[in-house]
C-alpha cells in the first residue's frame, strides 16, 4: 500500500512539471507581497513583476543547482494529512541533473520515508521548432513572469494561468530550468509548492 501512495505521489508530482510556450507581447504591474512560514522551514518572498517578455536565453541557467542540496515540496489533497517530498541532487551536467525523490508520510506514526528513493534525471531539451497546427479552442493562457527568493535561492519564474490553474515554473527567460516547478494552485488552492532548499 505504501508503495502504491508513493508512486502515485510522485506521479502526480512529476507530471506537473512540464515544458511551457514562449510568451508574445509585454505589459507591466509590480507588486510585493513577503510569506513566512514556520521558523527554520520556509523562508519565501515573491515580488511580481507582471510582464509577459521574458529575457532572451539559449540554455537554463544552473547555477542556482549544487551537488547535495534538497528541494522540500509540500503536497496537499483534500481531506489527507500534507506529505513531503525531498529532491535531492546527486550530479550535475551540461543542462543534465541527476537527483532523487523521496516521499515523506505520517501513516499514523509521525512523519517517514515512504519506499526507497527513486533516482531520477532532469534533462533540458530544445524546443521543436515552430509548426503550425489547429487546435480546438481552449481555456486562454496566460504567460507572467516572477521573482521567487526561497531560502535564499533566487528564481525567476513563467507564471502560467489557464482557466482556474496556476503554475509557477522557475525558468531562464522563457526556458524550464531545475527542479522544474515552484508551485502549482487550481482554484486558488496550492496542491504542490517548494517551501524549502537546504
Amino acid at each position: 500500500m505504501k508503495k502504491i501512495i508513493c508512486a502515485l505521489a510522485v506521479g502526480v508530482g512529476l507530471s506537473l512539471l512540464q515544458g511551457c510556450p514562449p510568451n508574445e507581447g509585454s505589459s507591466s504591474n509590480t507588486n510585493t507581497t513577503e510569506a513566512t512560514g514556520p521558523a527554520g522551514t520556509t523562508e519565501t518572498s515573491v515580488t511580481t513583476e507582471t510582464s509577459t517578455t521574458a529575457p532572451a536565453a539559449t540554455k537554463p541557467d544552473l547555477s542556482h543547482v549544487k551537488v547535495g542540496q534538497k528541494y522540500h515540496y509540500t503536497m496537499t489533497n483534500a481531506g489527507a494529512a500534507p506529505m513531503t517530498m525531498i529532491y535531492e541532487v546527486k550530479e550535475l551536467g551540461d543542462g543534465l541533473v541527476k537527483y532523487t525523490t523521496q516521499m515523506i508520510m505520517d501513516m499514523g506514526q509521525g512523519p517517514a520515508p515512504v519506499g526507497e528513493p527513486n533516482p531520477m534525471e532532469w534533462k533540458h531539451v530544445e524546443a521543436p521548432a515552430t509548426t503550425t497546427t489547429t487546435t480546438a479552442e481552449g481555456p486562454k493562457t496566460d504567460i507572467t513572469h516572477e521573482t521567487i527568493t526561497i531560502s535564499g535561492v533566487k528564481f525567476d519564474a513563467m507564471v502560467i494561468t489557464s482557466g482556474n490553474s496556476k503554475t509557477w515554473v522557475p525558468a531562464t527567460g522563457n526556458i524550464p530550468t531545475f527542479p522544474g516547478l515552484i508551485k502549482t494552485q487550481t482554484d486558488g488552492n496550492t496542491s504542490m509548492e517548494l517551501t524549502k532548499i537546504e
